[in-house]
């Protein structure tokens, strides 16, 4: 299995938090990013260990969904080779039926022909 890659739980220094820095991505429509950059400004201490807090766990779920998107593709994968085996060995037991009563109708002729 794929593992993701580690991930910072706390924003480097003079970096905006990860909060932040998603506001200032999507930011509101019409305003350039500077503008909105320039309006988000850094939140008091008290806040920014909940706001860390917040992230880790949101970090967490994140990485708890790729995971669980990473084994569905495995899965598919997995589904797809036993499809193709399946169809497969249809085939070869379609080939072995009609050979088996082509093989019988050749014994019925020679036992009728006796």
């Amino acid at each position: 299995m794929k593992r993701t890659p580690p991930r910072l739980r706390e924003s480097a220094v003079g970096l905006p938090l990860i909060s932040q820095t998603l506001r200032i991505i999507e930011g509101p429509h019409g305003e350039n990013e500077k503008n909105v950059t320039q309006r988000h400004k850094p939140r008091p201490a008290a806040n920014n260990s909940q706001e860390l807090s917040t992230n880790s766990h949101y970090l967490d779920i994140l990485e708890m969904l790729n995971n669980i998107q990473i084994q569905l593709s495995e899965q598919k994968n997995k589904n797809y080779e036993i499809r193709i085996q399946l169809k497969q060995l249809q085939e070869k037991n379609h080939h072995l039926f009609h050979r088996h009563v082509r093989s019988l109708n050749i014994y019925i002729k020679e036992c009728n022909t006796r």
